[in-house]
């Protein structure tokens, strides 16, 4: 924990993205990521996986998350902003199974062989990223929102089934919603 919030200090020094950078420590991010990895690690999947991150952001709390929970082998993680990424390199860097994608998931055409897709950002894309994975037996972990109102938001869902029927799981494993106050939090896990 010392070492993370070293790295965390020497991320904010920067003085780069700074506002974002704490948006990122919120209690609404802990609250969504905590629950997104506690209902993972109640599914079947290969020990110590390879993941997929998509639109991960600084992976402020995820990363972490995802390392003391089920030791993956190694993490893919992927964001469009290439400033965001220079961060979570610095935020990361004790870890060293970890690369940094920087990649528009609508224009990649390159694929992974992961076990894992997590994409937290639904809201901010018009695909899940399931085009980029050439393991059939992936397992997909997927939240959006409700919020409309943040003009970044391009593919938000009102409901948890309204989710699934945009995301187009062929088998569900799990589908909740938590409420965060201002927005609700989607989530559905399963595979294609």
């Amino acid at each position: 924990m010392y070492e993370y919030l070293t790295l965390l200090s020497n991320a904010l020094r920067l003085g780069n993205n700074t506002d974002d950078i704490a948006n990122s420590f919120s209690n609404t991010q802990y609250r969504s990521k905590k629950w997104l990895v506690d209902n993972l690690t109640k599914q079947t999947f290969t020990s110590n996986p390879t993941i997929l991150i998509l639109g991960g952001w600084y992976g402020s709390y995820l990363i972490p998350f995802l390392q003391e929970t089920i030791n993956p082998t190694h993490i893919y993680h992927n964001d469009l902003d290439s400033s965001v990424l220079k961060t979570a390199k610095i935020l990361h860097q004790q870890n060293k199974n970890i690369s940094f994608h920087n990649f528009d998931i609508t224009k990649h055409e390159e694929k992974f062989h992961v076990d894992i897709v997590i994409n937290t950002s639904c809201e901010h894309m018009d695909m899940i990223g399931d085009h980029l994975v050439d393991n059939p037996q992936c397992l997909y972990v997927l939240q959006t929102c409700d919020n409309d109102d943040d003009p970044g938001h391009i593919n938000t869902s009102q409901s948890t089934d309204e989710f699934i029927k945009k995301v187009g799981l062929t088998s569900i494993l799990f589908r909740g919603r938590l409420s965060l106050g201002h927005k609700n939090r989607f989530m559905v896990i399963g595979r294609k």
